[in-house]
């Protein structure tokens, strides 16, 4: 079996050597996010909206007890995505309700919950259905040199970072490689459908992060390479790149396009050429998670392998305390960007 130990992983920077210590978390209000939706409520429609500042709970608990308050099955709660639980989130979530609705949200209300804002809308949230989530870390302990750090700041404001997957993304403990590992071995119990979706979807992540990390070593991870995918900034709309054309290295370079990796699966557009050799290479370690991915069935689909960071501030609290204000879109990792530190 594959030991993966991903918290171990140091996957590698495109800035440089690190040029910061620091401690994040040391009380959840250090780190906040709050989520902007990507489109407009109508306040007319079967599903209730509810805008929840939750502390020191996961996302999947917080939608658990709405659905309880409601007396609904837990499949008619939505919500965009999974935010940490040691933090201070303020997340939306829709409830379907065509016909009823609880006499007072606000009964919700306490220690760990507060309702913010309440309205209504004819679909259900979907994952990823946000335009960017507002994040506000404040960093402890912080050592290093003052420019250098303010340095790599305005580095990471000008270029981006890698655009890796968070250890979010591998379990609380950030052994869901090694559990579905072990699992697709035969030295595991197989997981229930929740369960499984979570192991395949850390080990695609795993495998983008991989390919990723080539790229960074390669200095191609925001360059554009022979038989690309190259997905436009803020969409999902892709296309290949047959080649490598003066405008396009404009574009790119202007941050309009970016390269796109492979999300493994099966189905939609295919690189060639150079970039398709390097997914090989990189994907071809891993035999036993690409022959499961195949065998489930899952789709093919592409990520940018640059994050932009938008509305970037800093600001130092103290000779030690610094804090951070930015915005990321849908799929972004706070985490990937202080990576880059």
């Amino acid at each position: 079996m594959i030991q993966t130990d991903y918290l171990a992983i140091d996957w590698p920077r495109a800035s440089g050597e690190s040029v910061a210590e620091f401690k994040i978390r040391l009380q959840p209000a250090d780190f906040f996010v709050e989520e902007t939706l990507g489109f407009e409520l109508s306040d007319v429609g079967e599903h209730v909206y509810l805008l929840v500042e939750k502390t020191g709970q996961n996302t999947t608990t917080i939608a658990q007890r709405l659905a309880g308050f409601a007396k609904v099955h837990p499949g008619c709660v939505g919500y965009a995505g999974l935010k940490d639980r040691n933090a201070v989130t303020c997340q939306w979530f829709s409830i379907q309700l065509p016909k009823i609705e609880p006499a007072d949200w606000q009964q919700l209300n306490g220690s760990d919950l507060t309702i913010l804002k309440i309205a209504r809308h004819s679909r259900k949230l979907r994952k990823g259905a946000i335009k960017h989530n507002h994040f506000k870390l404040l960093l402890g302990n912080v050592e290093g040199d003052r420019y250098r750090i303010e340095q790599r700041l305005q580095w990471i404001q000008e270029h981006g970072v890698p655009n890796y997957y968070g250890p979010q993304r591998f379990g609380q403990s950030g052994d869901n490689v090694d559990k579905a590992m072990a699992w697709l071995a035969g030295d595991r119990k197989p997981p229930g459908r929740y369960l499984k979706g979570i192991y395949l979807s850390s080990l695609r992540s795993f495998l983008f992060n991989h390919l990723l990390a080539d790229r960074v070593r390669d200095y191609t991870w925001d360059q554009a390479i022979p038989g690309e995918i190259l997905i436009l900034n803020g969409s999902n709309s892709c296309f290949h790149c047959a080649e490598v054309t003066d405008d396009l290295c404009h574009r790119v370079k202007q941050q309009d396009i970016h390269p796109a990796l492979a999300l493994y699966g099966q189905g939609g557009l295919v690189s060639t050429e150079k970039a398709q050799r390097l997914e090989q290479r990189t994907f071809g370690q891993y035999p036993l998670i690409t022959n499961a991915l195949e065998t489930m069935k899952m789709k093919k689909a592409w990520r940018s392998s640059r994050l932009l960071v938008s509305n970037f501030e800093w600001q130092w609290v103290d000779v030690g305390t610094l804090s951070l204000d930015f915005k990321l879109p849908s799929g972004g990792y706070a985490t990937s960007v202080l990576a880059e530190l």
